[in-house]
């Protein structure tokens, strides 16, 4: 980006006259009024300039249609109908150069961020205003500090007010009582930033509402004109999707790759992905993704254990034909208690915050930030940090449950030990009777998990030797003169 600026600053002759010697009237007046403007490059290196329009400030990317407009119009103030484009190109180059120069940059978010130990949330509206969360309470400001760009797709949130009960979410969202509570750590903490955030999947039979939920968290949490996606065609469009976004709504999935599944992942503790943004040169478009992810659909497909470790699964109940109502219905009735709901959401948030400085959890497992707020916000609620707890135990056995299901060898050990609850031999026998028990029950040995010799099998019980030991199934593995020797025992 800052190499376009570079080229385009080199080449700005118009009708024989250089810029640096001599200014046209536009060029002067419409540099005379960027003095005013904050100029600086995001952590990417893109240029971006902050402005004053209409009373509010904006952040626009230097070389975006909005700050060309905007410069445009200052122009037309002064010259009326003689609008000269190349005046705003010539300047627009200037201001390149000088970004370049001053090296003056800030860290640009999509809707969250921390700053001044606060959370700040971007209701991107015109008037561009953001809601200010800290350990006192919440606020409306009017002119936040330098903290957010804006994407084309993002819809403007509601202003969030008092007087709600966080109970209403579940009027549009059908989760079992039994979880509900991880529902709303799951939620609450999709507005802290920088934290490992949990995959979350709705899953259930159809007419249980699983799209629709999807929509509500998307619509709390960072709404968009495009709220559910599918699964674009290439990892390379996926994460430019993503990227695009605070939170990412993937709808109806039937399947998923690896390297979807590596990218999944990747955003919910985040990383960053690098592209070339030209053939012709050695330019490179970072883009970085660390977001709460929502699925719908991706439930006993057998993906990868690492995905699976992430994800927080909610099947969700069937709803009662009295209570069917129409899609407009039901998003009306939504839209009007959703700025309380919101209000509450950020309310609990703030008392979070000062939850989290007693929480003290001396186990964790892969997702040890949530785990911790999701305690803090637990505490809101009556007796929650002990409910909260036990859910996540319960979710920790459905995750188990799930990563064994797609596991064809831990499948077949299953099988063999309600057969015969123990085992002790060699490896080599194992795999003859494993191989057995898969005949028999129809398990499929051309699954990429299955193994295809006795060592590929040792090699994926050990793999699976902490998901087998959650299931009940205690696996030893030793080596002696004649061998490896296995040992399976029920608990």
């Amino acid at each position: 980006m800052l190499n376009n600026i570079n080229k385009k600053t080199d080449n700005v002759n118009d009708d024989n006259q250089e810029i640096n010697n001599v200014l046209l009237p536009q060029d002067e007046y419409l540099l005379s009024l960027s003095k005013s403007h904050d100029k600086f490059t995001d952590q990417f290196g893109v240029p971006y300039v902050r402005f004053e329009k209409d009373g509010h400030f904006e952040i626009q990317p230097l070389e975006s249609k909005a700050y060309e407009h905007h410069l445009i119009q200052e122009l037309y103030k002064i010259h009326g109908n003689r609008l000269n484009q190349k005046a705003v190109d010539r300047v627009i180059s200037i201001i390149g150069s000088e970004i370049i120069s001053n090296r003056v940059s800030y860290k640009l978010h999509i809707r969250i961020a921390w700053y001044n130990d606060a959370i700040w949330y971007d209701l991107a509206d015109p008037l561009w205003r953001a809601i200010r969360i800290d350990e006192s309470g919440r606020c409306l400001v009017q002119k936040p500090p330098i903290l957010f760009k804006r994407m084309q797709h993002m819809q403007e949130q509601v202003v969030p007010v008092s007087g709600g009960k966080i109970s209403t979410l579940f009027d549009f969202i059908n989760v079992p009582k039994e979880f509900r509570l991880l529902l709303l750590a799951d939620l609450m903490s999709s507005f802290i930033p920088d934290i490992d955030y949990p995959i979350t999947v709705f899953w259930g039979k159809p007419g249980t509402g699983k799209t629709s939920a999807c929509r509500v968290l998307k619509s709390l949490v960072d709404p968009s004109i495009a709220d559910v996606l599918s699964l674009p065609g290439t990892e390379k469009e996926m994460v430019q999707v993503m990227s695009k976004n605070h939170m990412t709504v993937f709808d109806n999935i039937s399947r998923i790759s690896a390297k979807e599944s590596d990218i999944l992942c990747r955003a919910s503790t985040g990383g960053a992905f690098m592209n070339r943004t030209l053939f012709q040169n050695d330019d490179d478009l970072i883009r970085e993704l660390h977001q709460p992810v929502v699925l719908n659909g991706l439930y006993q497909l057998g993906v990868a254990n690492d995905l699976i470790s992430r994800c927080i699964f909610f099947e969700l109940e069937k709803i009662n034909s009295p209570n069917m109502i129409t899609t407009t219905e039901f998003f009306e009735k939504f839209n009007q208690e959703k700025p309380l709901i919101l209000g509450k959401i950020f309310d609990c948030i703030s008392k979070s915050m000062k939850n989290k400085k007693d929480i003290k959890i001396t186990h964790h497992n892969r997702m040890g930030d949530f785990t911790d707020w999701s305690v803090a916000i637990a505490k809101n609620f009556k007796e929650g940090d002990i409910r909260i707890l036990r859910q996540l135990g319960k979710m920790d056995e459905i995750r188990n449950r799930e990563a064994l299901l797609g596991q064809p060898l831990a499948n077949a050990v299953e099988i063999f030990l309600k057969q015969r609850k123990y085992f002790k031999g060699s490896a080599t026998d194992l795999y003859l009777n494993l191989c057995d028990i898969a005949k028999a029950n129809k398990i499929n040995t051309k699954h990429p998990a299955w193994p295809n010799d006795v060592n590929v099998m040792t090699r994926f019980l050990n793999n699976l030797q902490a998901n087998l030991e959650q299931a009940g199934i205690l696996y030893e593995h030793s080596r002696k003169k004649s061998g490896a020797i296995i040992e399976l025992k029920m608990k």
